[in-house]
């Protein structure tokens, strides 16, 4: 899945147009919170890129569900 992610990043004009690397990973981090089904592979992208554990925050309505 993470070379799948890496390759349609690869493909997206507005994530080529960027030129740091913390915008990269914020485009990455918003591509995640709208399209949940591949969140699991920018975790893993991320841990095997920087090392870096990063956590999607859940939304409200599921939370609101468990309480």
């Amino acid at each position: 899945m993470v070379g799948d992610l890496c390759s349609d990043l690869m493909r997206d004009k507005k994530f080529k147009s960027l030129h740091t690397e913390d915008e990269q990973q914020e485009f990455i981090m918003i591509v995640g919170n709208i399209h949940e089904h591949i969140q699991d592979a920018i975790i893993q992208l991320f841990k095997e890129y920087s090392g870096e554990e990063v956590v999607f925050e859940e939304e409200e309505e599921e939370e609101e569900e468990w309480i």
